[in-house]
């Protein structure tokens, strides 16, 4: 029988060595990956979630443009009456700065 386990063991032991070095390549991954999930999870995400919700306003206010065409044209309301266009400016780190009433 001992001549039988002394093959079977070392190989175990093989085995088991070949469990901890993946164990441990998984951790350097997951190490690795952190900054990146957690620069998506903090950063990315929350800015796409403030795109969708600009993209929104912006929807709603070319939804409010169309309108006022389809009744009589930018200028066809009341005199001195001014349909003004939200524009939105973005700085390069793509955040709103500002909102500006232009004139149409």
């Amino acid at each position: 029988i001992t001549e039988q386990a002394t093959p079977a063991a070392q190989d175990l032991r093989k085995a088991i060595g070949s469990v901890q070095q993946a164990a441990n390549n998984l951790d350097t991954v997951i190490a690795d990956a952190k900054p990146g999930l957690n620069n998506l999870t903090k950063s990315t995400l929350p800015e796409a979630n403030r795109l969708v919700h600009d993209l929104r306003d912006l929807t709603g206010s070319l939804q409010g443009f169309s309108d006022r065409l389809d009744q009589g044209g930018v200028g066809g309301g009341k005199a001195g009456d001014a349909f003004a266009f939200t524009v939105f400016f973005y700085r390069c780190s793509d955040q709103r700065e500002s909102f500006r009433q232009v004139p149409l």
